[in-house]
Parts: structure tokens; sequence; C-alpha cells
């Protein structure tokens, strides 16, 4: 293992959680009170696995701000989750998605990498919950830049989340609006009005008629009935309308180029030329905004906006192109501690954000040139292709990748490949230049599965 590198390492990922958690309260009789909600707790706290995956949020809701106010039993709407161990692990998960997003009034959580992996065998006597495959828009920790506990050991895996941590937007790609989803059979929440729910439905695909819900749906209270476990999974793997994602957006682009996964962050003489890079005679002048602002997501590790000397670092980094032409952070990084080729202080910390942001990501290109006559530049996760779009999600502070799919009985639906860094639409600029006859043009219904 890597001690330089203490990230992965639980004793420092609980100790920083738990110094933030509570504070003194001024109530007597109350010594310390919670700070930090649930959606934050589960975000930080997912990197310990429980034996039940439903403990990732049932565990942290009394230590949760949610817990210090008494729940009001005349309030018909979305109440924070809790406990319920006769509930699946998909539906638990949807409840705190449900809540995260009404509450907070954003999509970002879709993107966050809180939950742990579902199970591959039968729970035993103390947890028998059935099987179940979770959905694309549910992230689990593999994603997340260490992995699983055991894995961080090992080192890197991901890069550092685009989206940043609960709490603080960094970004604004959907230009202020407000989500419009619908968790499965959940109908959209109307004011004032609890949501009718369904805690189990029939598989999504082979439609050949109707049924009748369970549940207060009134006239809403029809599921499409299906006469085939086979789907997009395979054989094995039973979807059912429980996995779909209705949200609101507009399609940006489709993507038309990609490289990568970037292996330990060493950037290609590729993608650098991609981003606008080129060296007239020998003389470096200057690294084009496209370039060295995508390749730190446009934010220090901190989310913070990048001070002024990170393109300064850009241009000296870019002195250090190997003989083929690429950047290899973690070379000039090791070669930089030596006491004889001591590198820039600068230059050190732009590199190390250089890594965690390229990391096992794919440097991609849009398909069809802007407003401004520019394809389209970005990073992308590791998964991402040829022809999948780049979207705004209603709600989501970054621009998203998804996939678009459609079965054998021409029923179309996306997969959500994850969040993407795209430079200049990442302020909300792709929807502020359309009028508002524009944006009801554009604006379509996913159906994320």
């Amino acid at each position: 293992m890597n001690f330089n590198n203490l990230e992965p390492l639980g004793a420092k990922v609980l100790v920083d959680a738990m110094t933030n958690t509570f504070r003194r309260s001024v109530v007597d009789s109350v010594p310390f009170e919670p700070v930090l909600d649930l959606e934050t707790l589960v975000s930080n706290l997912a990197f310990f696995e429980s034996s039940d995956p439903r403990d990732t949020i049932y565990a942290l809701l009394n230590i949760a701000t949610e817990s210090k106010f008494a729940p009001d039993p005349d309030f018909d709407g979305i109440k924070p989750p809790k406990p319920d161990y006769d509930r699946d692990i998909l539906e638990v998960y949807t409840d705190f998605l449900e809540w995260v997003v009404h509450s907070t009034k954003s999509l970002d959580i879709i993107c966050r990498y809180w939950a742990i992996p579902e199970r591959t065998v039968a729970g035993g006597r103390k947890n028998p919950t059935p099987l179940i495959t979770l959905p694309s828009w549910i992230q689990t920790i593999t994603k997340s830049p260490w992995g699983l506990q055991n894995q961080g050991f090992n080192g890197r895996i991901n890069g550092d989340s685009i989206i940043g941590k609960a709490g603080r937007r960094r970004y604004n790609a959907a230009h202020w609006t407000v989500p419009d989803v619908q968790f499965g059979t959940r109908w959209r929440f109307p004011e004032g009005r609890e949501l009718a729910r369904i805690q189990s439905a029939p598989p999504l695909f082979g439609i050949t008629g109707e049924r009748e819900a369970q549940g207060d749906m009134g006239s809403r209270g029809k599921v499409p009935v299906a006469n085939t476990t086979e789907n997009k999974w395979g054989p094995e793997r039973k979807d059912t309308q429980s996995h779909k994602l209705r949200v609101k957006g507009m399609v940006i682009d489709s993507v038309n180029w990609t490289c990568g996964p970037i292996t330990r962050g060493v950037i290609p003489k590729e993608c650098l030329e991609k981003g606008g890079w080129t060296i007239v005679g020998k003389e470096l002048i200057r690294v084009p905004d496209k370039l060295w602002r995508t390749i730190v997501a446009d934010r220090t590790a901190e989310g913070g906006n990048c001070p002024p000397w990170y393109h300064r670092a850009a241009l000296y980094c870019m002195a250090y192109t190997d003989n083929n032409g690429h950047i290899d952070p973690r070379e000039l990084l090791e070669h930089g501690n030596t006491p004889n080729a001591k590198l820039p202080y600068i230059l050190m910390e732009y590199l190390k954000r250089v890594q965690a942001v390229t990391w096992n990501r794919k440097f991609i290109e849009g398909k069809n040139k802007t407003r401004s006559s520019e394809r389209l530049f970005g990073i992308a996760p590791p998964e991402t292709e040829k022809n999948d779009l780049i979207c705004i999600l209603f709600g989501c502070s970054v621009p998203c990748i998804l996939r678009p799919n459609s079965d054998s009985c021409g029923n179309k639906w996306y997969e959500f490949i994850g969040e993407a860094y795209i430079h200049g639409i990442m302020e909300g600029e792709a929807i502020a230049v359309l009028s508002p006859e524009e944006v009801k043009t554009k604006t379509k219904e996913f159906i994320i599965i």
C-alpha cells in the first residue's frame, strides 16, 4: 500500500466525517446535536460497507439533522426514510433518493457514488431479502475514487467525483432548473399530497395488457403486465417498473470520439490536440482554456474556482511532455520529489489535480458543432462510447451521459452512464442561449433503467 496516500484509510475517513458530524448544543439537556444531513452522511460514509446494504441509510438516521425534528403527523408530503426491513434494497434506496431529490430540489444524487452493490448470493435467515439488480441511476461505491474498502489499499481506481460533495453546488449546468422526476410507479409528487406507492410491480417488457395496481391511485392505477422476463440484461435479470426513472431534460449533443480510459492519468498526445494544443514552431505561449480547464474540471480539489496560476502551471506542464507528446503526471510527480529535480510547487499541485480528475476517465468530443462553431470537448465515465448522448437533466448541476436503447417490443429507454465535465456548458450556457419556446421544444422525457 502507498502510505503517502491516506484517503482510502477507513480510520481517516471516519475521523474526518465524525469531526464535523456533531456540535455542542445551546440546550443544556442536549450536549451535542447533529449538523450533517442524511444525504451528506450517506455520501461520505458509504465507504464503510454494512453487512446489510439497507443499513447504508438506516444506520445513519439517528445522527442526521433530520433526527432533530419530530415528525409532523399532519405532513402529507415526502418524509425522510425510516427503518423498515421488510422492504427490499431497491425500495429502500429509492425511498432515500426520492427524499433527497424532493428535499434538496436537486438531481445531483444520481451522480454520486454512495450505494453498496446488490448481493450476488441470497441472504440468510437474518436477511432474507430477495436478490435484486440495481438500475443504472443508482451509483455504487465501486465507481468511487478508491472503490470498495478493501480495494483502496491498492491505490486509486477512479477519478474524483466531478459533481463534488453533497450540500455544495460546484456547477450549474441545468441553469437553475428544478428536477421533474418520477421514481418507478411512484407518481410525480403533487403539491400537498402523499405519493401513491406500489411495493411490487410487473416486469417492464413484453407488454400484453394491464392490471389494476395496488394502492389508492384512482384512474391512474393501471400498470403494464409482461408475459416474459427476457430483457436487456438477459434472461437472468428481472426488471420491474420500479427500475424506471422518468426525468425531463434535453439532449445537447452526441459523442463522436472517445479516447481512454486514461491509465493512471497519463494524457495521450491525441487528447491534448483535441483540446486545441498546438506548438507553433517551438515557442510555448498559451494553453487553450478548453484544454487546461478540462483536465482539472475547472475546479480545485476543494471545489473552488481555479486560481490564476493554474494556467501558468499548465503551460509549464506542457514543456514536460515525453518524446511521444504525452503528459505523464505520475512520472513527473515521482521525478519531482527527488532532491536533484524538485518541481515547482504550483506544478506539483496542478499535476495532482490532473491525476485526480482524469484517472480512468475518457476524453470525449461532440458530434455536432455548437453555436461557437467548436465541437464540445470534455471528460466522461470510462464506459462512454460513440453515439452516447450528452444531456442536461433538469435539476442536475453537471451534464450526464445517457445511452439510448430499445427492446424487441420497441420500448425505448436509456442507460445512465454517469457524470461528465463538458467545457463551455457547465454554467448553464446550453440552456441560457435558448428562448423559452426553444427550451420547451427541446425538452424531452427520458426513461432511464
